[in-house]
């Protein structure tokens, strides 16, 4: 039997080299969902382990490097919710990152609290505003629906200059951690908690949320690359951000299958495949950190690049791509428009998608600092049923797919190939 699938796969008839660049790159997206690894955020070196596995796997292919490392360090400062966390309303438990999740900026709080609840029934904003601004600082606390108090802009000024020190938003599902980091701390501690969590005309607050900011987290972005066979062809560079959303509490695991380790796996599974490859283009390696406290590894890289930007044919960002969705969502920069075309047409031809989903160039991930600078970009997700976990910690090796994967693994080969 193994001699008959042997010469099948000799015929062609099963596409060997795409199976095990499949296997690989699920056992990556795997390896860095680890609880190991602390969600590759601030917590336990979790995402300098994370950088380590990378150049690990960079040196295992034979990536050069133009330094002495693959790494390329910079810092930056970050607030982190790595104490206690621990909130109950009414003396019923809200889980951390399930049922509540904090604004990155927050403070951390501790102690008693009674609650004052907008209605939004009886809602009477005179009467309203000169309650809010009655409050205590040591003992209450403000809980409102967020998109009700969004509405009026007014209201929503106002329960951040009350002197209320901690401002519940209830908030429907999904519960999203949208941004998990931030550079700058607010002097209130804010919560979104889902709606059915914080009951109608609830009375009590008890809380210990522990907040660190570091002043100066020294992390790094993994550089390597593969020469072309002309050493004076053009660059393509594949970029994807390694580091995730990292711990809430001391238990709270939001592991980022999707976001990003699909798009360290698909750079990885390219970095394999074209090792042992002759290349008609030199090619470039860059894991990022810092992307989800503001593109900083990428801002950093464009600002120090290990070779000149305008050698560049083209910049690939891997974000998000283990979904199943029928078309592939893509920004990109004006200056690469000619390489978006041909590979739209690639796809048509290999009925790849029911087609590519354009959306405005925005700073949201790590093509854009090269955007910037008019430098050909493109950026890739596959958007599909499982962006509903995005910034959850549903999204895990329970809530991917490889199928989007295989496609846009197969796009980007067409497009290096011809």
């Amino acid at each position: 039997m193994k001699n008959w699938l042997f010469l099948i796969c000799l015929l062609g008839l099963i596409p060997v080299s795409f199976a095990q660049d499949f296997d690989y790159s699920h056992e990556i997206i795997q390896e860095l969902c680890d609880t190991s690894y602390h969600g590759r955020g601030y917590y336990e070196q979790g995402d300098f382990k994370a950088a380590q596995y990378i150049s690990g796997e960079y040196e295992k292919h034979g990536l050069k490097t133009w330094h002495t490392s693959y790494f390329q360090h910079f810092n930056f400062p970050v607030g982190v919710f790595h104490g206690d966390m621990d909130v109950l309303i009414d003396n019923e438990s809200l889980k951390p990152g399930h049922d509540f999740v904090l604004r990155s900026f927050s403070n951390g709080a501790k102690g008693n609290y009674e609650i004052y609840e907008i209605d939004t029934t009886t809602y009477d904003e005179t009467t309203c505003l000169a309650e809010l601004a009655a409050l205590d600082s040591l003992s209450d606390a403000i809980v409102c629906n967020f998109n009700f108090a969004r509405k009026h802009k007014v209201l929503y000024k106002a329960i951040y200059q009350s002197p209320a020190q901690i401002l519940i938003f209830k908030w429907d599902d999904p519960l999203k951690f949208y941004k998990a980091h931030a550079a700058k701390q607010f002097h209130k501690c804010i919560i979104w908690a889902k709606s059915k969590n914080v009951p109608e005309h609830c009375k009590s607050l008890d809380i210990d949320i522990g907040k660190q900011f570091i002043e100066s987290h020294i992390t790094q972005n993994v550089i390597g690359y593969l020469e072309a066979d002309n050493p004076n062809a053009e660059w393509l560079l594949f970029i994807a951000h390694y580091d995730h959303l990292g711990m809430l509490g001391e238990s709270t695991f939001f592991s980022g299958a999707n976001d990003n380790a699909s798009g360290i796996s698909m750079l990885l599974t390219v970095a394999e495949a074209y090792s042992a490859k002759s290349r008609k283009y030199n090619m470039a390696f860059v894991a990022v950190a810092g992307e989800e406290c503001g593109l900083l590894g990428s801002k950093h890289y464009v600002e120090n690049p290990s070779f000149p930007l305008e050698d560049i044919k083209l910049v690939i960002n891997l974000d998000m791509v283990a979904d199943n969705g029928d078309s592939l969502y893509v920004q990109h920069s004006e200056a690469a428009q000619l390489a978006i075309d041909k590979m739209e047409a690639y796809a048509k031809k290999k009925t790849l998608y029911k087609g590519f989903q354009y959306a405005d160039l925005s700073p949201h991930s790590d093509h854009f600092p090269f955007a910037e600078k008019a430098i050909p970009a493109v950026s890739f997700s596959t958007h599909g049923d499982y962006n509903a976990h995005y910034h959850t910690p549903l999204d895990d090796m329970e809530h991917i797919t490889m199928t989007g994967f295989k496609k846009l693994y197969k796009l980007i080969q067409g497009y290096i190939n011809t």
